[in-house]
């Protein structure tokens, strides 16, 4: 198996989520708005230099030759104290708390 993670040829460029400029009265771009975009820069600069995380965020490959397949799996759901990392993200929705789920 291979993590496909940012030092691997095939790991896509970094994804840069799209902030709204929000402009003035005179048409100029905020400063709470250009502070805005350079936070979410960090946020997403931080996510990349963390490689301890890797293991858990970046998509695993494993070509299995005998059966001429390749398994992708992309685990993001149930992580332990992981909702911190995706609590701005739009695609990532975890249903609760850990505790919370179990039965």
């Amino acid at each position: 198996m291979t993590n496909i993670n940012p030092k691997h040829s095939a790991a896509p460029p970094i994804y840069r989520k799209p902030v709204p400029a929000v402009l003035n009265d005179a048409g100029e771009e905020t400063a709470e708005s250009l502070l805005a975009k350079e936070e979410r820069r960090k946020l997403e600069d931080s996510w990349e230099a963390r490689e301890q995380s890797w293991f858990f965020t970046r998509p695993w490959v494993c070509d299995i030759k005998e059966y001429n397949a390749t398994i992708i799996n992309t685990f993001l759901w149930g992580m332990e104290d992981m909702e911190e990392v995706y609590q701005s993200e739009d695609f990532y929705h975890g249903p609760c708390e850990l505790l919370f789920r179990f039965e």
